[in-house]
């Protein structure tokens, strides 16, 4: 009797080293993961997930944190892969779904082909949907699934659907960049260029100087109201910060080439260059919309427009 109640003992004594063991051994692989990543040895971080995952199939974190670190590389593929992945381990959880749709976002931004860019903008739009379908959301995720799903349904050129969802982040989270900018840019949509987008997007770049969006969102609106010299300015921070379109740098190109000089005879003489007049943007006190370069008074109401403060 007393050797079987000492091979049990020594059974459970047994079962909770291993268990101790397998403990350490995952969190010894995810710690070294993050810190391996954090020194720049990228792949190596990746490796010691994938062990970790293996050791422990159930581990939500090391999913998560795996998918991170694909993301921050541009694999969204193999991100959002990893983030299925985890949202069969643990259903209940709305995060992995969250970030998968964020993925899709991210993925979408430097997608080229317009017909991809609606796939994606799709996909991301179901999982944020997915999301607000949980309960007992975080403010903070619930913030998230708005936005996003405001942006997807933007990007889908549904910006009557789209609106509910920013106003709804934006009393979430008014001071956000990506909800300032948004709203600014359904505004622009549904108004076209006007007084109250242009300072949400100043207010972007007050935050983020380098916002490429914003940039790029306000030099096609300079420009189509014919402030070359404004959208010439944007596009050239766009380009500087290290946005890329092929449009844009061409145009900026050809506006910054340099002119040859007139032919002249020895009877003619050189007129100096006439210094560029300032491009004032003029808006309705009315309906507060911009008015192309030298316009005088709005198209919508005939107000005299008058100089934006």
């Amino acid at each position: 009797m007393q050797t079987s109640v000492f091979q049990v003992i020594l059974y459970f004594l047994i079962l909770l080293v291993i268990s101790g063991c397998q403990s350490t051994s995952e969190k010894a692989n995810y710690e070294l993961a993050v810190q391996a990543w954090d020194q720049g040895r990228k792949q190596e971080a990746i490796e010691f997930l994938k062990a970790e995952i293996r050791e422990n199939p159930k581990s939500y974190r090391a999913y998560l944190k795996l998918a991170e670190y694909y993301r921050a590389n541009q694999e969204h593929e193999k991100a959002i892969l990893i983030y299925d992945k985890a949202s069969t381990v643990e259903p209940q959880n709305p995060e992995a779904k969250l970030s998968s749709g964020e993925t899709y976002l991210e993925k979408a931004r430097i997608t080229p082909d317009v017909n991809s860019q609606q796939d994606l903008h799709l996909q991301g739009q179901h999982h944020f949907t997915k999301v607000l379908e949980f309960e007992n959301l975080t403010e903070k995720q619930q913030f998230r699934a708005l936005l996003g799903k405001g942006i997807c349904l933007f990007h889908r050129s549904l910006v009557e659907d789209a609106t509910p969802y920013m106003v709804k982040a934006a009393s979430l989270n008014p001071g956000h960049e990506e909800v300032l900018f948004y709203t600014a840019a359904i505004k622009e949509a549904q108004l076209g260029a006007n007084k109250t987008s242009i300072q949400s997007y100043e207010a972007v770049l007050a935050k983020n100087p380098n916002h490429l969006p914003t940039l790029q969102q306000m030099g096609k609106m300079y420009q189509k109201l014919g402030y070359q010299q404004k959208a010439l300015e944007k596009y050239q921070q766009f380009l500087n910060a290290g946005g890329q379109n092929s449009e844009i740098a061409n145009w900026v190109a050809m506006q910054t080439k340099p002119q040859p000089p007139p032919t002249t005879t020895t009877a003619e003489v050189p007129t100096p260059a006439l210094a560029q007049a300032e491009e004032i943007v003029m808006v309705c006190p009315v309906c507060g919309r911009c008015g192309e370069l030298g316009q005088k008074n709005c198209k919508f109401d005939d107000a005299e427009l008058i100089p934006m403060e």
